[in-house]
């Protein structure tokens, strides 16, 4: 493991600064305590933990993009950076006390955010809890006390002081809940809260060793199945944690007699089943920059509207048409049949009719001019590819998306298609284009002859369409997104290699169509992804899976890197600077340290890839990314 770079940790440091403000009022200790979830209460509904922030920064160090930025062509412009972010900070430092790289300096240890349920507080169904270990940065936190309580006291906020097993808390603004701080230190850890029986709670158990019976989070029953499918398989303990849970919050939030009623709706849809989310962090494991696992723990068996998310195993490999240089891919396999009609029985149920759902897409069929169910639904195989690709010449939207929905019938998609266009009346308004013997369908996107007037019919339900012409041409005006050098989107479909393929590219599409005839290559056959698949099957134990996710930082990173090149966007940056001290500097850096070639950054780039497989306590994702040049 190496010393970080200071460049590293600078950089860092800027991140840290946006909570410096809340170290400003804190004081130091010395000693050991448990951590964090042993001594935060059990009914803690959000946790945010990492371990050791000094070795945490250590390895960022030591990560590609630590690297990338001490490189000897890239660190004279971090250095200019983090000049200019000093130069901007010290019109603050005086009540602030500190530097940015003091600042920096700050965390040592262990550092928790949590939002814990107050059941006793009111009007304030949460309580915030953060605490911070300074380690051997007392002296720096010293610093910061003294600035934070002069302001306090110019401020003539009131405070109250009281002895706690030997600690001080001090209690700002005592007598107004929704104002009111709590803070204290002990063994070099700075606790705050806004409630002081929450602050005792955690200062009682500070030091004592919990067992399996005591009311702490630790022994929180989500939080402990979560972790434990989230520890991984190698020796490295997690560096950084955290778990949610979404219907503890949404339950803290109801109260009173309308609380109740809708708490029993939501229990009785099955809302109650998203029992957590959680996941873990690991960095520094031989050959990978970071191994993250995240778990949706659900009920079981599910019911309601947890048995929507209807997840199962298939194929992950991508399909032909999948570009080589796709800077995203996800796929995803899903049982439609299952989650349509859970969806059916809870509309039912919510609407209190056993045929709610069918009379509603029974309008629905009339207005498409087919039947939703069973040329649209039933036609899926259950198989989505999501793409992301970004289109030539590099703008700020310049990434096009693209999503493709496996079908058992092309042709009856094609009919479907067809049919929906003409009873809709949008065939003068949708143009075709053929590329690769495809016929792909553009559809219309404002402008002279496209708007239109839409109104409600008869039956009060029915939309209805009616196109507006222009009286006289209008002059030619430039196109703003020419103007902001943005890409002009371009929606569109196509039904190819028994696909339906949607896009906001046409430009996207005809790279798919492209690929898929074998002029491009594809991502199919591309080492790096094969090698990354290979990575997933050894650790699910083969091909298949419910989703898989892949992603190209290096494509995404040159979009942005031409950007900054552009003489256009240079320009912009030399206009604003006028008024803008910000942008003037940035500006004046940019021409004193050029931005190093693309390949001295990409050396550090490294591809990712994930994989989601569902099992009977719910959705388990697990991503990891390879150390560049290993």
């Amino acid at each position: 493991m190496r010393v970080p770079k200071p460049t590293v940790r600078r950089t860092l440091g800027l991140i840290l600064t946006l909570v410096g403000s809340w170290a400003a009022m804190v004081n130091p200790a010395a000693a050991q305590r448990r951590p964090a979830a042993e001594i935060l209460p059990e009914e803690t509904l959000i946790y945010f933990r990492i371990a050791d922030m000094k070795e945490f920064l250590e390895i960022a160090g030591d990560s590609s993009m630590g690297r990338m930025m001490s490189d000897p062509e890239v660190a004279p412009l971090v250095d200019n950076l983090w000049g200019m972010a000093t130069d901007e900070f010290e019109q603050v430092r005086d009540q602030v006390g500190l530097s940015l790289d003091e600042l920096a300096q700050l965390p040592q240890g262990e550092v928790c955010f949590a939002l814990v349920r107050n059941k006793n507080a009111g009007d304030l169904p949460f309580s915030p809890v953060l605490l911070i270990d300074v380690g051997d940065s007392a002296d720096l936190a010293e610093v910061l006390q003294g600035k934070g309580e002069a302001m306090l006291e110019e401020r003539g906020t009131n405070r109250e002081e009281e002895d706690y097993d030997g600690t001080q808390l001090k209690i700002i603004n005592p007598n107004f809940p929704d104002e009111r701080m709590v803070y204290f230190v002990r063994d070099n850890t700075y606790g705050f809260t806004n409630d002081p029986e929450i602050a005792k709670s955690i200062l009682t158990r500070w030091n004592v060793a919990p067992n399996n019976r005591d009311d702490v989070f630790s022994n929180n029953r989500k939080f402990v199945t979560i972790m434990n499918r989230c520890r991984g398989t190698s020796d490295a303990r997690p560096d950084m944690t955290f778990f949610i849970d979404p219907y503890g919050i949404f339950q803290a939030t109801q109260t009173g007699v309308q609380g109740a009623v809708v708490l029993a709706l939501s229990k009785s849809l099955g809302f109650d089943g998203f029992l957590g989310i959680g996941g873990s962090v690991i960095t520094g494991v031989e050959g990978y920059e970071s191994i993250s696992h995240m778990h949706v723990l659900l009920a079981n068996p599910r019911a309601g509207a947890v048995k929507m998310l209807a997840m199962q195993d298939g194929p992950i490999e991508p399909p032909s048409f999948v570009p080589a240089d796709a800077i995203n891919y996800i796929t995803v396999n899903w049982d439609v049949e299952s989650t349509y009609e859970t969806f059916e029985e809870l509309y039912n149920k919510t609407s209190q009719s056993e045929t709610a759902l069918a009379d509603a897409v029974a309008q629905l069929d009339e207005r498409l001019g087919v039947s939703l169910r069973e040329d649209i639904i039933g036609n899926l195989t259950g198989r989505l590819h999501y793409i992301q690709w970004s289109v030539p010449p590099s703008r700020l939207n310049s990434q096009a998306t693209i999503v493709a929905f496996e079908v058992k019938d092309a042709e009856a998609a094609e009919e479907t298609i067809a049919k929906t266009i003409e009873t809709r009346e949008m065939t003068d308004r949708m143009t075709e284009d053929r590329h690769e013997g495809a016929t792909i369908r553009i559809f219309p996107t404002g402008g002279r002859g496209n708007r239109v007037r839409v109104g409600v019919g008869s039956d009060g339900v029915t939309r209805e369409f009616e196109r507006i012409e222009d009286e006289e041409p209008a002059q030619e005006e430039e196109d703003p997104f020419e103007r902001q050098n943005l890409r002009r989107p371009t929606p569109c479909m196509v039904v190819y290699d028994n696909h339906l393929i949607i896009s906001d590219s046409i430009e996207a599409v005809k790279e798919l169509l492209s690929t898929g005839a074998g002029r491009k290559d594809s991502l199919a056959s591309d080492p790096e992804f094969q090698e990354m698949l290979q990575d997933i099957e050894r650790q699910i134990g083969g091909p298949q899976a419910g989703a898989m996710i892949f992603s190209d930082p290096e494509k995404a990173l040159k979009n942005f890197y031409d950007l900054a090149q552009d003489g256009r966007n240079r320009d912009r940056l030399r206009e604003a600077g006028g008024e803008n001290r910000f942008a003037r500097r940035l500006d004046e850096i940019l021409e004193e340290t050029p931005l190093p070639p693309f390949e001295v950054l990409a050396k550090y780039m490294t591809a990712g890839g994930g994989v989601m497989t569902n099992d009977e306590t719910g959705f388990h994702y697990f991503t990891f990314q390879r150390r560049a040049g290993e």
